[in-house]
Order: structure tokens, then C-alpha cells, then sequence
């Protein structure tokens, strides 16, 4: 009889009986939020972005990692109207990761406050990009990052799945995709993995995200990731916050 959990295998000469484990490093949630809470948050940084006084009083460069030399970075209001409304979203999401990971790791967690430390916009264009990085907030509490794109430039919404030929999800063989991951995402719990590191049953250490209009990713604040820059016309837009998580 098997025990609850094991495998059998059975062959001609033994019969073996094993569990499966997969060691962990990370967990990053996905969504994909109501279109017409994208349109509202265009409309609020459409509004931001020909408000030259409001771009140089709330600046966020020179706190942020981001190399953004075409575009820029500013600080969003939490008071106004579909911040708020965007932020409660986010909320909800938090206690979504903390339930799933409480899942994973078998761990029961207090109740928590959760808290939109900062919260702000980044307006890229051809060139610009985030180097390996990771976020805090205030008395370095655990929380989490999130990133929303609300403007995706056609090119890089032409790279669909299908053509991405990934040996494990993060690893990509040449065979001649060059700018298959540019505007992408990319986390990164260990270097790059390289084939022959695969070949050795060592897990991709790296995972990338397609930018899509209306995707909301969220994930720990000491995840490091970085954004690759693209090539060609168009704005990549999204918003990006830190959010604490502390004991109620």
C-alpha cells in the first residue's frame, strides 16, 4: 500500500515508492485588473504628464533606481479618487499573497496592517531602463512591491507567448530572438541560470514578465528584479508601489 503523498513506479526489475518536493524561493501573484480602472489611472497620468510644476515638485528619480532618461518618474496623490480606489485593490491582493504563502509555507501568520508606503508612475520610452534592484519602506518591515503597466508600445505587445522558446521559464536558448525580452520584467533569485546549470538540474534561477496592459504583479520587497530597456516608439507606462506589512 502506498502512503498518502508517494508515488509508485514500477519496472521490471523493482517497484519503488517516492514523494515529489519542489524547494521554493519565491511566489509572485498575477492579475489582471478592470479595463475601466485602467482608462481612469491613464486619464489621472495623462493629466500628470503635461503638468510640468507637479513633474518637478513631486520627481521621484532621484529616489528610484530607474535610468530614465527620455522619460520620467513622479510621485502620485493617494488622496485622489482612483488611487485610492487602485490601492485598496493592492490591498486586497496583499492578503491574497499572505494566505497563499501561509499555504505554502505551512505557517500561520498575525493579523497585519497593510500600508501604501509610496506609490508612483514610470514613463519609458526607446532606452530606458531599471538595473538589478530591490525596494524597502520605512523601519525596513516586511511587505511587498507591486508594478502595473496601464500603456504598452505595439512592438512589444507583438511578442506573443508562443514564440518565446523557453527551456524553463527565465532561460532562453539562441536561436536568434533577439529583443524577445525587451520591456520585460524580469525577477531574479539567483544569476542567470545557464543551459549547462540546467543540464545539471539546477532550477532557472530568473523569471520573466510580459508587459500587458491591465497585468498587475505583485511580490516581496527584497525580490530583486530589474527592466529591460526596447527598442522603437511608444511609451511603457506603469505604476509601481511599496507596501508595508506590519503586526496589527
Amino acid at each position: 500500500m502506498l502512503l498518502p503523498g508517494l508515488t509508485a513506479h514500477h519496472s521490471d526489475k523493482m517497484y519503488l515508492e517516492y514523494k515529489k518536493e519542489i524547494i521554493p524561493k519565491a511566489l509572485i501573484l498575477e492579475t489582471m485588473i478592470p479595463e475601466d480602472m485602467v482608462i481612469r489611472l491613464n486619464e489621472l497620468l495623462d493629466k500628470v504628464s503635461e503638468d510640468k510644476k507637479y513633474k518637478f515638485e513631486h520627481n521621484a528619480a532621484p529616489t528610484l533606481a530607474g535610468v530614465i532618461k527620455k522619460g520620467f518618474q513622479v510621485y502620485l496623490d493617494q488622496k485622489e479618487s482612483i488611487i485610492q480606489e487602485y490601492t485598496n485593490l493592492t490591498h486586497e491582493l496583499s492578503k491574497k499573497y499572505i494566505q497563499e504563502f501561509s499555504i505554502i509555507s505551512q505557517n500561520n501568520y498575525s493579523n497585519k496592517m497593510i500600508k501604501t508606503e509610496d506609490i508612483w508612475s514610470v514613463h519609458q520610452y526607446e532606452g530606458d531602463y531599471n538595473p538589478i534592484h530591490s525596494h524597502n519602506v520605512p523601519g525596513s518591515v516586511p511587505g511587498f512591491a507591486t508594478v502595473l503597466w496601464t500603456k504598452v508600445p505595439e512592438q512589444l505587445e507583438a511578442i506573443s507567448p508562443d514564440k518565446k522558446l523557453y527551456e524553463t521559464k527565465g532561460l532562453i536558448r539562441d536561436f536568434g530572438l533577439n529583443g524577445i525580452t525587451d520591456g520585460h520584467l524580469c525577477f531574479m533569485t539567483d544569476p542567470t541560470t545557464s543551459i549547462d546549470e540546467i543540464e545539471r538540474f539546477k532550477f532557472s534561477g530568473t523569471s520573466l514578465v510580459q508587459p500587458v496592459v491591465g497585468k498587475l504583479v505583485l511580490f516581496p520587497l527584497h525580490i530583486n528584479h530589474l527592466v529591460y530597456p526596447f527598442e522603437g516608439k511608444g511609451e511603457r507606462r506603469s505604476i509601481a508601489s511599496n507596501i508595508s506589512c506590519t503586526n496589527v
